[in-house]
């Protein structure tokens, strides 16, 4: 008996074909690439470049504008150090780009893996979605289009931690300053004492 291939695959009953791109009853959308055969899930087209950080599917499409929370009450979420021995801390609120945070994440790694064992944490994650419309364009006609991925970081926020394989003080200091060149905003070392 010949093995089950291509459309004749229990995978795709169920999937309706409307304009070149298969649905699902469970609303999601697949596109079949003919060269392996398998489903590969599509991302409304938002990202910027693959290798900036980008989530993996989002509930809705575009968001407000928002503000960078300010913590009122007393929290203290996310200002100390959970995963490794010394992390990087914002001092002021601010929202970073995905990019951005791409950048600072490739700085330490870069400067870390001489290390053996180091390892490296991003405390924050870049998902919501940021529009924009053109220069001197009119009022109405919708939301601008998508431009980028961001996140909104609180005041004393930790951003990326390091540690792991005995990693000296010096060399973590020196991979989060080049981390911080990298951001928009005042930073300042810590660490887990």
């Amino acid at each position: 008996m010949r093995p089950l291939s291509g459309f004749h695959h229990p995978f795709f009953r169920g999937l309706v074909f409307r304009q070149g791109i298969y649905h699902s009853s469970e609303g999601f959308v697949f596109h079949l690439s003919p060269a392996l055969n398998k489903r590969v899930s599509f991302n409304y087209g938002q990202y910027c470049f693959r290798s900036d950080f980008t989530p993996r599917r989002v509930k809705y499409r575009k968001a407000h504008k928002g503000r960078v929370p300010v913590r009122t009450g007393g929290s203290t979420k996310g200002n100390t150090i959970v995963y490794g021995e010394y992390g990087l801390r914002v001092k002021d609120g601010v929202r970073l780009s995905s990019s951005q945070l791409t950048a600072a994440w490739q700085a330490i790694k870069r400067k870390i893996k001489v290390i053996k064992g180091s390892q490296a944490w991003m405390r924050i994650f870049p998902d919501i979605p940021v529009t924009s419309k053109g220069n001197e364009t009119r009022m109405g006609k919708g939301k601008g289009s998508f431009k980028y991925w961001a996140c909104r970081v609180p005041l004393n926020k930790i951003v990326f931690e390091v540690g792991g394989g005995g990693i000296r003080r010096e060399v973590a200091k020196d991979a989060l300053r080049l981390a911080s060149d990298k951001l928009p905003v005042k930073t300042e070392f810590v660490e887990n004492v």
